[in-house]
């Protein structure tokens, strides 16, 4: 969380500024994922990962893989400089070899568009399920240069497709060449990612090449290789406390909705594997990685400053708790929330880092386990690094705060 903008913003609240004379336009009930509108131009660097994963009846493991890692491959981008500038990060899904998706759309479908609402993605992965499978791998890359909001604008944004399976590249009616030549045209890079072995690699790495990309083979049965340390449980009661510091705005069931969806996704990660539970806690403690201004008040105010308060209070929206409260009470709530959440925030990534200590340690006495298979992270991480640089993009190991 940003102080110094929460702090100004209150400020202006406890003044009076919010309260009459209102020139923006009431807030709908945004749908989660939805960015929220902004009223000043966003001067962060831009990186749009799209994955496009093969959901055919083999694929379970790379499915496990992508949201176990979802937030371990996030917090690794935030690392991400250019020339001096933080990072937005934006991801896009789409499953692809699926059965149950219509033939006319060569089994493909748009599972998110460009979003930094990371709790939706994740929320989308669980919802995947595998089977059957003819994977036109040309198609899927077609539809996502076409479909998704790729920046335009900036030259040096980086923008690049990971797509994951198994079966032969060129199979369907769109050649996979014809596509991703005209993803290059817009400085999108393609990176093949091939799940086990004895398959057709020839294609996948002609596709990355072609593409401008990284060819990387994975195992993508194996499961997360990182043990339960001593610091997990503390946390994970601590991410467990950051959800109180939220304030859902919007519509009474939006509210609802929204106050029990970060509770999901933490069980979701938390059945699925530590890894996961914990990359999660992290990314919830990192304020480039982790920002719900679609439906918290706070992230929201961070975003589009102090006319959003008066806003919602005009438009019936505040949060339940900040309705019918003075303009002074609501500024004493959010300046406890807000003091909270980076008081949590501090804790989590203190831990974290003595977590990652532990971690090393242990892999170091462990070195004679065997060779670790590259995972769906690795390819990801992997390739991102390789070819970031191209945008003038540097990574640092400082905390992505």
């Amino acid at each position: 969380m940003n102080k110094t903008m929460i702090t100004c913003a209150l400020a202006l609240l406890g003044a009076g500024t919010f309260t009459g004379g209102l020139s923006a336009a009431p807030v709908k009930n945004a749908a989660p994922g939805a960015a929220a509108a902004a009223d000043r131009k966003d001067e962060r660097a831009v990186i749009q990962l799209a994955l496009l994963l093969d959901t055919s009846s083999s694929m379970d493991g790379l499915i496990n893989q992508a949201r176990t890692y979802l937030w371990k491959i996030v917090n690794e981008m935030t690392l991400a400089r250019q020339n001096g500038k933080l990072p937005h990060i934006q991801i896009a899904l789409y499953e692809y070899g699926n059965d149950r998706l219509p033939s006319s759309g060569a089994w493909i479908r748009q599972v998110t568009p460009f979003t930094d609402d990371l709790d939706k993605v994740s929320d989308e992965l669980f919802k995947l399920k595998t089977y059957g499978g003819t994977e036109c791998c040309g198609a899927v890359i077609a539809r996502s240069v076409k479909d998704l909001a790729w920046n335009s604008e900036d030259r040096n944004a980086l923008k690049m497709i990971f797509i994951a399976g198994n079966e032969p590249f060129n199979q369907g009616k769109v050649p996979y060449a014809s596509a991703i030549a005209e993803g290059l045209k817009n400085g999108i890079t393609v990176n093949t990612i091939l799940c086990g072995s004895g398959y057709d690699e020839a294609s996948w790495k002609d596709a990355a090449k072609k593409g401008d990309g990284s060819f990387i083979k994975i195992d993508h049965n194996a499961a997360p290789p990182d043990p339960e340390t001593p610091f997990d449980k503390e946390m994970t009661d601590l991410g467990t406390a950051l959800n109180g510091t939220y304030l859902a705005y919007g519509s009474r069931t939006m509210q609802l909705n929204m106050n029990g969806f970060q509770a999901k996704q933490d069980a979701n990660a938390m059945n699925l594997a530590p890894a996961a539970a914990i990359g999660r806690v992290k990314t919830k403690a990192n304020t480039l990685a982790y920002n719900n201004a679609s439906w918290d008040l706070l992230d929201r105010v961070e975003q589009d400053g102090e006319k959003v308060v008066a806003t919602l209070k005009a438009s019936g929206e505040l949060p339940k708790e900040l309705q019918g409260k003075s303009d002074k009470e609501i500024e004493t709530v959010l300046k406890a929330k807000a003091a909270e959440r980076e008081k949590l925030q501090t804790k989590i990534n203190g831990i974290s880092k003595q977590r990652e200590e532990w971690i090393a340690k242990w892999k170091k006495e462990n070195a004679a386990r065997g060779v670790k298979q590259n995972t769906l992270d690795d390819a990801i991480i992997q390739a991102v690094r390789g070819q970031a640089g191209k945008r003038n993009f540097s990574f640092t190991e400082q905390d992505g705060k």
